[in-house]
């Protein structure tokens, strides 16, 4: 089993702090076993040619209106393979259960 490092930004940085990351990790080798997910607004600014990216929220529902809501479909229009789902803070405080999981995990499985 391959063992991956994945780096969740949450909601911490600021484009200016974002643009230093970006421009550290431009710079350095990175193995293929580092994942980073940035918050979505910021996705546009990884290479992610050069390093894995992921999204650190997916929508249970595939593309309509849902506004904020990021579909799987969306997330794989950009390259990104990784999506972080049934996070610790998305069910405390969002209150997402073993159902929503269910939907997000199917939602990136057709994706």
């Amino acid at each position: 089993m391959t063992k991956l490092l994945v780096a969740n930004l949450k909601s911490n940085y600021k484009k200016e702090e974002i643009l230093k990351l970006v421009e550290y990790l431009d710079n350095i080798d990175i193995s293929n076993n580092i994942i980073i997910c940035p918050s979505s607004i910021y996705l546009p600014y990884f290479n992610i040619e050069k390093y894995d990216v992921g999204i650190q929220n997916i929508s249970m529902f595939q593309e309509g209106a849902y506004t904020g809501e990021i579909a799987a479909s969306q997330a794989k229009s950009l390259g990104i393979k990784y999506a972080i789902i049934g996070h610790y803070e998305r069910r405390k405080y969002f209150h997402e259960d073993n159902k929503i999981l269910k939907e997000k995990i199917n939602r990136c499985l057709e994706s």
